[in-house]
């Protein structure tokens, strides 16, 4: 996709660019890849959105060597809303890694340190979440304003991406709902 005032724009980590993820985010025509020296995360997607990738393996390393939780302090220090996506099955990687001790960093991550964890199936999936992260943290769900939300149209509803017409319907039904005192 070329540039334009429109493009959503993701910045990748250089040492992200061979990857899968870049690859498929590449061939995308919703979003511009923009390659720079990350100091903490792998994707940034909007204001303060930043993401930690890391596949399964990677992620049972880094809690075997103690990196993801400095990461993890780092990314809360840098960005207002840290994100990390974990790749594939972290219970099926044949690891000597417990499936409680698995758990309990997640739980760790979530909980303690407030910051969202994301799953996704494989590098394609990924670049979608990635995709779908930016388009919402830049453009929000295509409405400039909360009131402009409450006056939308079912059609306008149902033009944003992932509402359908049921949905749509339902939410302008909620909306317009004559309240009585």
């Amino acid at each position: 996709m070329s540039e334009d005032i429109n493009s959503l724009v993701i910045m990748a980590d250089m040492r992200e660019q061979r990857s899968k993820v870049c690859g498929h985010l590449e061939k995308s025509q919703k979003v511009v890849v923009k390659y720079v020296d990350l100091a903490i995360g792998d994707y940034i997607c909007g204001p303060g959105v930043a993401v930690e990738r890391k596949e399964s393996i990677d992620f049972i390393n880094s809690i075997i060597d103690n990196r993801l939780f400095r990461q993890v302090r780092f990314l809360k220090v840098e960005y207002a809303r840290p994100i990390i996506i974990i790749e594939g099955d972290i219970f099926h990687t044949h690891s000597q890694i417990s499936p409680s001790a698995l758990i309990g960093a997640i739980s760790y991550i979530s909980v303690i340190e407030g910051i969202s964890v994301i799953h996704t199936y494989d590098t394609q999936q990924t670049a979608q979440m990635l995709e779908t992260m930016t388009r919402h943290s830049q453009q929000g769900l295509g409405f400039e304003s909360v009131a402009r939300v409450f006056s939308a149209t079912e059609k306008e509803l149902c033009e944003v991406p992932g509402i359908e017409e049921k949905t749509a319907s339902r939410i302008h039904e909620i909306l317009h709902f004559p309240y009585e005192y």
